[in-house]
């Protein structure tokens, strides 16, 4: 003790204010005190950690608080900020959605339940504005199927014969187009039945036309029936003349395709007093080419024309076949 900076200090009587290191290799902090008369000194020390460990302990405290509070600041606010976020998420998503036109789509009603009120009533909004327009969408959707069932009725109607049942005029011409192109195209021969009912002028004076009108719709109802089991198109094509289209690539023979035609009107047994047999018959011309894109369509009808043409001259029921390679 008597080696030590402090004692040195109260013979001196010096004040010390500040650390040293004590006896022990210890720094502190220490005062002394003279007392009977000077002759006793009485020296009091402490060290510098006993003084400063409550302010490290209240410091780590602290710091134990502020990181507590920081935490719970954090979670609580991210919290409020997804009670916000989300629903404007959702709303936001739901609106892209709909732009896409999948009214289908709803929000659901979790991602709203911890919000705020006016989320959660916008989340209700939008899920009534999404079916409303749903209903609406399914409303369009179904006039305009019931828009095109009525056009394709329309069509059909406006291709049909009124009599028969068979397509008409107008619906051969655009068939007839049609397959021409394409057997040009593709360079494979195209065939056209041309059917003339025989004596029918006077199979009406004799009968009267409802009768005619009756025995052609059976005729066409035989033609249609036989072109349906060889893959043919069929149509009136004026009067009592009909008309049936073998399409390009079609590997059937055109004479056993006449020749169950024939057979078919003739088991048909329709009586013509004024015909030679005695029962409603029919001529056919058959004429085949294989088009180009410099023909025209009316070629094979001309050569058709002239096939059936022969056929009436040869005494009427028969067929008669005119090949026509281009």
């Amino acid at each position: 003790m008597k080696n030590t900076g402090l004692f040195q200090d109260a013979l001196q009587h010096k004040k010390r204010t500040e650390p040293y290191v004590n006896a022990n290799g210890v720094e502190s902090l220490g005062q002394y005190t003279w007392i009977n008369q000077e002759e006793w000194v009485l020296i009091s020390e402490v060290s510098t950690a006993e003084i400063e460990q409550p302010f490290h302990d209240t410091l780590f405290f602290m710091a134990i608080i502020l990181l507590f509070v920081f935490f719970i600041s954090y979670f609580f606010t991210r919290h409020l900020i997804q009670q916000i976020t989300r629903p404007i998420q959702a709303l936001l998503e739901g609106t892209s959605i709909l732009r896409k036109g999948h009214y289908d789509h709803r929000i659901d009603e979790n991602a709203m339940t911890h919000s705020a009120k006016e989320f959660s009533e916008l989340g209700r909004a939008y899920n009534d504005m999404a079916s409303d327009l749903q209903k609406e969408q399914d409303l369009r959707l179904h006039a305009e199927e019931d828009m095109r069932r009525t056009n394709e009725q329309l069509r059909r109607l406006s291709l049909s014969d009124g009599l028969t049942g068979i397509g008409n005029r107008r619906y051969f011409d655009e068939k007839l187009a049609s397959l021409f192109h394409t057997a040009s195209k593709s360079g494979q021969p195209l065939s056209l039945f041309l059917l003339d009912i025989d004596f029918f002028k006077m199979y009406n004076d004799h009968y009267g036309h409802d009768t005619g009108d009756r025995a052609l719709q059976l005729v066409a109802a035989a033609l249609d029936e036989t072109a349906q089991k060889y893959g043919l198109f069929t149509a009136r094509y004026g009067g009592e003349e009909l008309a049936m289209i073998l399409p390009p690539g079609s590997q059937k023979d055109v004479h056993t395709i006449g020749v169950d035609l024939l057979a078919a009107i003739q088991q048909l047994n329709i009586p013509h007093i004024s015909s030679p047999t005695g029962v409603l018959s029919v001529s056919v011309g058959i004429a085949t080419m294989t088009p180009s894109p410099i023909l025209s369509p009316r070629l094979l009808i001309q050569y058709a024309d002239k096939a059936l043409y022969k056929s009436k001259q040869l005494g009427r029921g028969k067929i008669t076949i005119n090949p026509l390679e281009t």
